[in-house]
C-alpha cells in the first residue's frame, strides 16, 4: 500500500503544477505565460507567491558559475513570502540604443574609456536579490515583489616616476547602474468568462553614469616648466529613467482545452546626457578643446497581444499552442551641442523612430514517458519580423562662423528579417525528472536550425544541457 501511495505521488508530482521551472518553460520553448499552471507564473504577478510555498529552487543558466541562482518560499501567516538572490537581469539597462552618435547606449560604458570597456561598450547590472509576498484577501490573492540589480565598477591606473617626470599620467574611471522594481499583483476567479484572472503593474527605476579622469604630464610650450595638465574629464548621466509594464492574463476554460489570453503593456522613458571634454594639446594651453554635450531623450512602448491552447490530447500527453504578436515603437531624439572655443552651438539634432513588427508561433508537446520521467519539445518560428525606421535630421552644417541649419533630411527603411537571410526557427528539448519524492530535476537543450533557401544547417548547443533547475518541495 505505501509503496502504491509513492508511486501516485510521483505521478502526480509528474503531471501537475509541481513539474514547474524555468527549465520546464524553455524545453517546451514557449512563454510563460502559456502554460495554463506553472511556478514559474509568480514572476508575471507575486500574487502568486502563495500557490508555491515552502519550495526550494536552484537555477543553473547555461552551466556556468555566474549563473547559478535560486531562492526559497515559505508559507507564513499573515503572509506568505519568498525571497531570490543572484536571478539574472532581464531588464532593460545594458541594452543598446538605436542610432545614437556617438555610439551611447543605455546604461553603457563610456567611448573612448580605456580600460572600463570598449568604445560604445555597455554593461548591464547584476540580479542582487528578489523579496516577494502575498496572502488571500476576500476572494483573491494579492502580492508584491522588491527587486534589485546593479552594477558598479572602478578603477585607477597611473604611472609615476620619482621625481615625477613628462610622460608620467594618472588615470581615474568609474562606472555604476541599478535598476530597483516593485511588482504588484492580484489574482482572482471567475470573472465572466475567464475562470481566471492576473493582473500585475510594474515599475522600475533606472539610473546609471560612468566618469573618465585623466591627467598627464607634460611640458609647457611657453613656460618650460613641467607641469600636470587634465586631458580628460567626461562623464555619462541618466537624467531619468523610468519603465512601467501592465499585464493582464485570463484563462477560458473550454469544451475539451483551455484558452488563455495574455496582454501586455510597457511604456518606456529614459533621458541622459553625455558631456565629453577634452584637451588634445596639453602642452600649449590647459584649455578643453573637445567639448560636446551629447542629450538624448529614449521613450518606447511595447505592446504585447497573445493567445495559446493547451489541451491534453491524451492522459499522458499536454499539447500547447500559441500565437502572439508584438508591436514595438521606440522613439530616439539625439541632439550634439559643441561648446569648444572655437565652435558653439547645436552640430546635430536628429530624430529617429523604429517600430518592429513580430508575430512568433509558438507549439509545444510534454508527454510523460513514466512515473518519474516527463518528455518535452518545442518549437517556435516568427512568421512575422518587420522593423521599419523613419529618420528625420536636420542638415547643420558649419559655416566658419556658426553652425547653420540647411534644410533637413529625412529617410525611411524597412526590413524584412523573416524573408532575409538568416531566418531562425529554435527547437527546444526538456526532460523532468523525479529521482525522489518531492524532488524535480529539470533540463533543457536548445538547439536553432537556420532554414536559407533550399538548404538547412543545424547548430549544436555549446552544453549537453542548456540550463538545470532543481525544485525540492520541504
Amino acid at each position: 500500500m505505501r509503496k502504491f501511495i509513492l508511486v501516485m505521488t510521483a505521478l502526480a508530482v509528474c503531471t501537475s503544477a509541481s513539474f514547474a521551472s524555468f527549465a520546464r518553460v524553455n524545453g517546451l520553448g514557449v512563454p510563460g505565460w502559456m502554460i495554463e499552471e506553472d511556478d514559474t507564473l509568480m514572476w508575471m504577478n507575486p500574487a502568486r507567491t502563495s500557490e508555491n510555498t515552502n519550495i526550494i529552487w536552484g537555477e543553473l543558466v547555461n552551466i556556468g558559475p555566474a549563473s547559478h541562482w535560486g531562492g526559497l518560499s515559505l508559507g507564513m501567516d499573515p503572509a506568505d513570502v519568498a525571497a531570490f538572490i543572484a536571478r539574472p537581469y532581464v531588464g532593460n539597462l545594458g541594452g543598446a540604443a538605436i542610432n545614437q552618435f556617438p555610439a551611447v547606449d543605455i546604461g553603457f560604458v563610456m567611448p573612448g574609456a580605456p580600460n572600463l570597456g570598449l568604445a560604445g561598450d555597455f554593461t548591464a547590472p547584476i540580479g542582487k536579490f528578489d523579496l516577494a509576498g502575498s496572502r488571500a484577501l476576500d476572494n483573491m490573492l494579492v502580492g508584491a515583489r522588491l527587486s534589485m540589480a546593479s552594477n558598479t565598477r572602478e578603477y585607477s591606473d597611473s604611472a609615476l616616476t620619482d621625481p615625477v617626470a613628462v610622460g608620467d599620467f594618472r588615470n581615474d574611471e568609474s562606472f555604476t547602474n541599478s535598476d530597483m522594481g516593485v511588482v504588484l499583483g492580484m489574482k482572482t476567479e471567475d470573472v465572466g468568462p475567464l475562470s481566471v484572472l492576473d493582473v500585475a503593474l510594474a515599475l522600475n527605476l533606472l539610473s546609471a553614469e560612468n566618469t573618465v579622469e585623466i591627467d598627464n604630464r607634460v611640458t609647457d610650450v611657453t613656460s618650460g616648466n613641467d607641469v600636470w595638465r587634465k586631458t580628460e574629464n567626461s562623464k555619462f548621466e541618466m537624467d531619468n529613467g523610468m519603465n512601467m509594464t501592465l499585464t493582464g492574463r485570463g484563462i477560458i476554460p473550454l469544451e475539451n482545452a483551455t484558452l488563455i489570453a495574455y496582454l501586455e503593456y510597457e511604456s518606456r522613458d529614459i533621458s541622459a546626457k553625455f558631456a565629453r571634454r577634452q584637451n588634445t594639446t596639453p602642452e600649449a594651453d590647459n584649455v578643453f578643446d573637445v567639448t560636446y554635450d551629447l542629450n538624448t531623450e529614449n521613450t518606447t512602448t511595447d505592446i504585447t497581444l497573445g493567445a495559446a491552447i493547451n489541451r491534453s490530447i491524451t492522459e499522458r500527453a499536454l499539447m500547447i499552442a500559441g500565437v502572439s504578436l508584438n508591436s514595438v515603437t521606440n522613439t530616439l531624439t539625439d541632439k550634439v551641442s559643441n561648446n569648444s572655443p572655437t565652435r558653439s552651438g547645436t552640430a546635430v539634432d536628429r530624430t529617429t523612430e523604429t517600430k518592429d513588427l513580430i508575430v512568433p508561433l509558438n507549439l509545444a508537446l510534454e508527454y510523460t514517458i513514466s512515473n518519474r520521467i516527463v518528455s518535452r519539445l518545442g518549437l517556435d518560428r516568427e512568421i512575422i519580423n518587420r522593423r521599419v525606421v523613419e529618420v528625420d535630421q536636420k542638415l547643420i552644417n558649419w559655416t566658419g562662423a556658426a553652425y547653420e541649419n540647411q534644410g533637413s533630411f529625412q529617410s525611411e527603411t524597412t526590413t524584412d528579417n523573416v524573408a532575409a537571410t538568416g531566418a531562425v526557427t529554435n527547437l527546444s528539448f526538456g526532460l523532468g525528472i523525479v529521482p525522489m519524492q518531492d524532488l524535480v530535476i529539470d533540463a533543457v537543450i536548445n538547439q536553432q536550425i537556420l532554414f536559407t533557401g533550399g538548404w538547412f544547417t543545424s547548430g549544436i548547443a555549446q552544453q549537453p544541457a542548456a540550463s538545470i533547475t532543481a525544485t525540492l518541495r520541504y
